[in-house]
């Protein structure tokens, strides 16, 4: 038997009441006064050795009933014991280990195991332990399917030797994914165990709890009541921590906006809170850590961010570097720097279109050449007898509406070959002007593969854009709500455009009327863009809107991507490889990948010329310059960066989770779990058994019997 309210049993020692009182004498009731006494003390009745029990059944009823009402409130229970020892209350623990990128700090790793360790050493042989690492996804080291089917005395040793297995990797840190993954993972097997089997849950989080973490997927989670979180906080010695980026986040787009006349690049450097050192140099190195060009130095308070102005890296520079900060985990930003180059767009009308109507005019004013690149405009008489261009030299030809049938098999030729060409459709269906529906369809036929209807639309006063795809890169830039707005971009007139095969062509912009504006098509290896009006003023106002620049830089971003690469990469991303490339890591080793199928991403290009390839997803894995390789040719560099999430190490609020709805454990007290678990067991057995009510009903009857004794006895005399 086991008591609820154990302390409540000392009440038993009120029986020496009773007890006493029966062997203390009475004084006779009738009294004999004496002269001679008159003048002595009453003396008090005191026991001898005469004192005997008169009563022993009186006494036996008034003990049983105070020892009765003593047990009833202690409440009493059976079988309690058994069920502490049985394996049903060793807890179902999963430890959670922080490998993120932060624990790249100097002695935390270690830390972090040695906690771990400790914990998993403090473990009862009852409890079952399993062990994951996590950082922006969740990776098992012992899985809870595993460790459960452990003898008991073997959980212990397997899970310290998985720590083995333990290491930090250069991602970033998602709590929340690796707390939802890891939860399923422990009711799932919890809820396959009879009933009454498994004790509770506990997930033990070893983490430096840094505030860059992300918890997004906590926010719509429904916590099991059964298992509760503690989290063991691995601190640093060091406090605070400084980074250096690029200001726009992305080396290619920093470079792409920096005048080849400034030559310079704007770079923020951060300082946490409680940092230490507010004195910084930068400068860019290359692969052997060598200074190219002059150290920079900058002072930023506790706290603070500065952006400052530095020369454009040279070609030769892998990362710009940040000095002075005791923190070094991050203190590297690559960037992807290019040879310089030459390139060339070339834009065939007749040269002698005043300048206004000219297209390639307006696309000469726009800013296409970077420090690392030249980019040349180039004119072309249609029909022209001059060699066609390589798309590697010229990766983009823009084609006004003046075709000749030289020119539309030499651009055919082009597009096979993989070039970008931009047919701007700026002439109205005339007679008069020799543009005729038939000329557009017999060039489309000829140009596109496929039959294209043409005419010229009516709109009442003028027409403008609407359903633009602004995730496509084309308007990628344009898609914040401060930018987005094309009400005043009026197009004055525009053909109409009825494609025989809809599901070859890609629309990315229409009118308001309903019919295409910029729709593009695959052609062997290249890509056909087809915008159905002219951004001449006399055509519409887009060549004088704030919109034009973006759009036609970025189609040519599109047109030459072997070029630049304008996406900005992070560890923990993929990158997608055809069958017929490689991808080399900053180490040089080339990377497998994971098949997934014959469609390639509008990351690497936009088109699908190369659907019939095997595609493979790489995962980056570490900070650096990585590089594309196609038929034995790099045509691709590209950096990749720490997530700077990671760089924001100061402690966050331990209450953040319970916030979400976390069930959060007493940090104090290991085994708190455990002893719930008991007392809710205790409490619910003593309630379904009800002893107490047993025992005040036993009290109230002897008292009833002790009463009766007396008035019998009181009575006989």
């Amino acid at each position: 038997m086991n008591f609820l309210t154990p302390l409540y049993a000392l009440a038993a020692l009120a029986i020496a009441a009773p007890i006493l009182f029966h062997l203390v004498r009475k004084r006779p009731k009738d009294r004999q006064t004496f002269s001679s006494l008159m003048f002595l003390e009453p003396a008090a009745p005191r026991l001898t050795q005469q004192s005997r029990v008169d009563h022993w059944l009186l006494l036996a009823l008034r003990v049983a009933a105070i020892a009765m009402l003593a047990v009833a409130f202690s409440r009493p229970y059976w079988n309690v014991a058994s069920l502490g020892e049985a394996p049903a209350l060793g807890l179902q623990r999963v430890f959670l280990l922080d490998c993120s990128a932060s624990m790249r700090r100097d002695g935390m790793m270690e830390q972090a195991k040695t906690k771990i360790k400790e914990l998993i050493e403090y473990s009862k042989i009852t409890d079952t332990i399993a062990v994951y690492a996590f950082d922006q996804s969740l990776r098992p080291l012992l899985p809870i399917e595993e460790a459960i089917q452990v003898l008991p005395s073997q959980r212990q040793s397997l899970a310290l030797d998985s720590l083995n297995k333990a290491s930090p990797s250069w991602n970033r840190t998602d709590l929340g994914l690796a707390l939802v993954q890891a939860t399923d993972a422990l009711q799932a097997q919890i809820s396959s165990i009879d009933e009454g089997a498994a004790g509770a849950g506990e997930i033990v989080i070893i983490t430096d709890l840094q505030s860059g973490m992300t918890l997004d997927a906590l926010a719509n989670y429904a916590w099991p009541p059964n298992t509760r979180v503690r989290i063991e906080r691995i601190e640093s010695g060091t406090p605070g921590n400084a980074n250096a980026t690029l200001l726009n986040a992305t080396s290619t787009q920093e470079l792409e906006t920096a005048s080849a006349d400034s030559n310079q690049i704007r770079i923020r450097v951060s300082n946490s809170p409680k940092s230490n050192a507010n004195e910084f140099q930068l400068s860019w190195r290359n692969a052997k850590d060598e200074i190219l060009g002059t150290e920079f130095r900058t002072s930023v308070p506790s706290g603070g961010s500065i952006v400052n102005a530095m020369p454009v890296p040279s070609a030769d520079a892998q990362y710009l570097k940040l000095v002075g900060d005791s923190v070094d985990f991050d203190n590297r930003y690559y960037v992807a720097t290019q040879q310089s180059s030459t390139c060339s767009v070339l834009v065939m009308e007749s040269k002698s279109r005043e300048r206004e109507d000219s297209l390639g005019y307006f696309v000469a004013q726009i800013p296409l050449s970077t420090p690392t690149r030249i980019v040349n405009v180039e004119t072309r008489e249609p029909d022209s007898t001059a060699e066609w261009p390589s798309p590697s030299t010229t990766p983009w030809i823009i084609v006004a509406s003046e075709l000749k049938d030289r020119d539309l098999s030499g651009l055919s030729a082009y597009l096979e070959q993989g070039g970008h060409v931009l047919w701007v459709l700026d002439q109205s269906i005339s007679e008069d002007a020799g543009f005729t529906s038939d000329d557009y369809q017999k060039a489309f036929a000829n140009i596109a593969g496929t039959a294209v209807a043409v005419t010229e639309a009516k709109p009442k006063d003028y027409s403008m854009l609407q359903r633009i795809d602004f995730r496509h890169p084309v308007f990628a830039d344009l898609a914040d709500a401060r930018f987005n707005d094309f009400t005043k971009v009026r197009f004055w007139s525009h053909r109409d455009l009825l494609p025989s095969e809809p599901n070859l062509w890609k629309t990315l912009a229409s009118f308001d009327d309903g019919s295409p504006a910029l729709l593009s098509k695959e052609k062997g290896k290249g890509l056909l863009w087809v915008l159905s009006a002219g951004w001449q003023p006399s055509q519409s106002q887009l060549a004088l809107s704030s919109k034009f620049v973006p759009i036609i830089s970025n189609l040519f971003r599109v047109a030459a991507r072997d070029v630049q690469d304008a996406k900005t990469y992070y560890v923990g991303d993929e990158v997608i490889r055809n069958d017929q490339e490689r991808i080399v890591d900053p180490m040089g080793k080339a990377m497998q990948g994971v098949p997934f199928g014959n469609v390639i991403s509008e990351e690497i290009t936009s088109n699908d010329a190369d659907k019939n390839k095997k595609m493979y997803r790489c995962a980056l894995g570490e900070p650096g310059i990585y590089q594309r390789w196609r038929e034995e040719k790099m045509v691709q560099t590209f950096a990749v960066n720490l997530n700077e999430s990671e760089s924001l190490v100061l402690p966050a609020d331990s209450e953040c989770l319970e916030r979400l709805g976390v069930n959060m454990a007493d940090v104090n007290s290991p085994e708190r779990a455990i002893q719930k678990q008991r007392q809710l067991q205790a409490i619910e057995l003593e309630a379904q058994q009800g002893w107490w009510r047993w025992l005040v009903i036993g009290v109230l009857g002897l008292a009833g019997t002790e009463s009766a004794v007396c008035i019998i006895r009181s009575r006989s005399k």
